[in-house]
């Protein structure tokens, strides 16, 4: 895990050593703050297996890629989600005004900028060219533009985005590694691919974060005495027999209204 803070201008030697160390977790790039002179910005990331998770709040910001680029990350492809503030993304000629809730795919290996556009939060989810390749093979058409992903979607990707980055440096390689597989199978998804690939990943990562969230939601209502399995399937969009198929394949008993669902 790794975190850095900065108050200030955007120059002077301790804006230079965040920006370069920004650049070395993450990726090179120069700050600008969008409004006033100053920026005031933490930013906090997590690796998981073969991908990387980041979230940056602040102050209004704009962030410009660098041409020295580590070649490492030059080769990924970054998933931005504007999750608490309105962002601004360009690339290939294009630029891009992101509501909350909507992403840009954006390449490393070419000029970019992000501009975070009220104080807020955002999460970036990295991702290696040729693993996004193998399961989207016409990504590169995507780069710059709007994802169209459902709100479904996007809330349980930035769920398990969450997850991963809250609980994964406690965890071992293979827990890191199924999370970075889910997480992967969700941006798949909300990318857009061939119908296979699509199966593959609902299957396994839209699935599991199905799966996760329903759990949350029984913890956090335990204590209500109408939580029924109809009502818990209804609140997640789901029938009532996917969401015991769910519980089935995780090997966890489900129980609500004081009685296990289907006896």
């Amino acid at each position: 895990m790794f975190q850095c803070r900065y108050a200030g201008p955007a120059c002077g030697p301790r804006y230079d050593q965040w920006r370069e160390e920004f650049g070395r977790r993450w990726l090179a790039a120069d700050f600008e703050p969008a409004e006033g002179d100053y920026i005031c910005n933490e930013f906090s990331g997590t690796e998981h297996s073969f991908l990387g998770v980041c979230t940056m709040r602040g102050t209004p910001l704009h962030v410009t890629r660098r041409d020295d680029v580590p070649e490492r990350t030059r080769d990924c492809l970054y998933l931005i989600v504007a999750s608490a503030t309105p962002i601004r993304t360009r690339q290939r000629g294009r630029s891009n005004d992101l509501d909350l809730g909507q992403m840009a795919l954006m390449s490393a290996g070419e000029p970019a900028g992000v501009t975070q556009m009220t104080k807020g939060s955002r999460w970036s989810i990295r991702i290696p060219r040729q693993l996004l390749y193998e399961v989207c093979r016409d990504f590169d058409a995507k780069v710059g533009l709007p994802v169209p992903a459902s709100s479904e979607l996007t809330k349980l990707l930035l769920h398990q985005v969450q997850t991963a980055h809250r609980f994964g440096p406690r965890l071992g390689a293979a827990a890191n590694h199924a999370m970075a597989q889910h997480i992967l199978d969700l941006a798949v998804l909300c990318l857009g691919t061939d119908k296979e690939a699509a199966h593959a990943a609902a299957q396994r990562g839209l699935a599991a974060a199905r799966f996760d969230a329903i759990k949350a939601d029984v913890l956090l209502r335990s204590g209500t005495p109408a939580l029924s399995l109809d009502c818990l399937a209804a609140l997640h969009r789901l029938s009532a027999l996917y969401v015991l198929v769910l519980f089935a394949r995780g090997g966890t008993a489900l129980t609500v209204s004081g009685k296990m669902p289907g006896t």
